[in-house]
């Protein structure tokens, strides 16, 4: 909805303090992705409390933001190492 934010990380940061600063945002969506617009990427940063919240079943199998056990990477292993615009993606939407 248009709402700005800035937050600092260290490179060698776990992308899961990413996802908990947008997640305690009064704005935040309850289902939401993180990305990145340029180049486009998905930021896979959502803890398992999370994943298994909301995963959804449809005919017995499971979609939605399932990451299949995807190691969070850290900021410099996603190539983010100075500055980046990430944008909440709203997934109910």
């Amino acid at each position: 909805n248009g709402v700005n934010a800035e937050r600092r990380f260290r490179q060698n940061d776990s992308l899961e303090r990413l996802f908990n600063a947008v997640f305690i945002h009064p704005e935040c969506p309850e289902h939401f992705s993180l990305v990145v617009n340029f180049p486009f990427s998905r930021l896979y940063c959502a803890p398992d409390w999370y994943l298994n919240e909301f995963e959804q079943k449809e005919n017995g199998e499971v979609v939605g933001a399932k990451q299949n056990e995807i190691l969070i990477k850290t900021f410099a292993e996603c190539g983010l190492k100075y500055s980046a615009n990430v944008m909440v993606q709203d997934d109910d939407a």
